[in-house]
């Protein structure tokens, strides 16, 4: 049985020859306009050899996946292009491609400090709805780099993803949580409008791949919660919302996708009724420290809901191995015998987390899928 197949018999509940594990938010570290200081690269000076052409999930024996289409090849574009406007031995101000300005230490592995954003009212939001528009007609689908492309996905042995940000997710991003929190209520048509582009720019931007890909799984990226609940309202979500998943979700399934997943941290527990009822039917990462419990989630959904991710971070942070094996046990083999489960890490794993602790933790892990 390869990746692909068990990931497809998995999200089905149906029997495999060992469970699907991922690390779907990986080792990274090096995010948000950095490659310095990731996980990987602390764990080669810790003793990581990782042979060339295996993949870092495979050292592991964790199965392969494949999240996202390559949208350079199917009309998507940056709307700016990225500048450094500041730079010291300390730290780096830059534009990033999404017109966001944001600053960030160097020598440590942390967000960074959001210091402005392209969208604040409603002209700023013609001028850069304008600007994505006058990119979208410069990008022309390279129709040699697609063949190539969709040939070597043809034959693959994986999963695929289609992976986009969301509704609330893309504006979060484009003009801060406090500034969108007050378009609620200051400019509520505002939202609306926003909204239904971001959804016609993800059904637009996916047509190509959907038509012509054999996609298995959508992932959809919301960040719509904090430690404490949503951002924002149930209410709220099923009045600007639901309407546009569930178009989103009815597009997605006519081309056969059937496992539809949100991916947000924080506590997403009192809007995930309203996301089933919009056909989405997974979440993850799942993030315990926020109050989400996989465990839990399956027996008070039972089939209706797949998840992925939920296995708490902070043990192996600690290096605590007691507490390590702990977690795993109690939630691994339950979670691996109900199907329709993957399991991972709730959220990246971190530097933070050392070689010897994550080596550990999968070792344990390879004990319970391979029995």
């Amino acid at each position: 049985m390869n990746c692909r197949e068990r990931f497809l018999k998995t999200m089905n509940f149906e029997p495999v020859d060992h469970p699907v594990y991922w690390e779907v938010e990986g080792f990274i570290g090096g995010n948000y306009g950095t490659n310095s200081g990731s996980t990987i690269d602390c764990w080669k000076q810790q003793g990581l050899s990782i042979p060339i052409g295996l993949d870092v999930r495979e050292y592991f024996g964790f199965d392969h996946f494949e999240e996202g289409i390559d949208l350079c090849l199917v009309g998507g574009k940056p709307a700016f292009r990225e500048e450094t406007i500041e730079e010291t031995d300390e730290y780096r101000v830059w534009r990033a491609g999404s017109g966001v300005t944001m600053k960030r230490l160097k020598k440590t592995m942390c967000m960074p400090q959001f210091i402005d954003y392209p969208i604040k009212d409603r002209k700023t939001w013609n001028e850069y709805r304008d600007r994505i528009e006058e990119c979208g007609r410069e990008v022309r689908l390279d129709a040699e780099k697609w063949e190539s492309y969709q040939k070597r996905l043809k034959v693959r042995d994986h999963a695929l993803a289609i992976s986009a940000g969301g509704l609330y997710g893309p504006l979060r991003d484009l003009t801060g949580t406090e500034q969108l929190s007050m378009l609620f209520y200051d400019d509520s048509a505002l939202v609306h409008e926003m909204m239904e582009y971001f959804m016609e720019r993800f059904l637009k931007n996916h047509a190509h791949a959907l038509k012509e890909l054999d996609i298995n799984y959508a992932c959809i990226g919301e960040d719509i919660a904090f430690k404490n609940g949503p951002l924002i309202s149930p209410a709220m979500f099923r009045e600007f919302m639901a309407p546009l998943y569930k178009q989103i979700t009815a597009r997605l399934r006519s081309h056969g996708i059937k496992y539809i997943f949100v991916d947000s941290d924080g506590d997403i527990n009192s809007l995930i009724p309203l996301w089933l009822e919009c056909g989405v039917n997974g979440f993850y990462p799942l993030e315990v420290n926020a109050g989400m419990d996989p465990v839990q989630l399956r027996k008070k959904y039972g089939r209706d809901i797949i998840l992925l991710g939920g296995v708490d971070k902070m043990p192996l942070i600690r290096g605590d191995k007691a507490a390590i094996k702990a977690e795993v046990m109690k939630k691994l083999p339950y979670l691996f015998a109900q199907g329709g489960y993957i399991g991972g890490i709730d959220h990246g794993v971190p530097p933070d987390v050392s070689f010897e602790s994550y080596s550990y933790y999968a070792g344990l892990v390879r004990d319970v899928m391979y029995g």
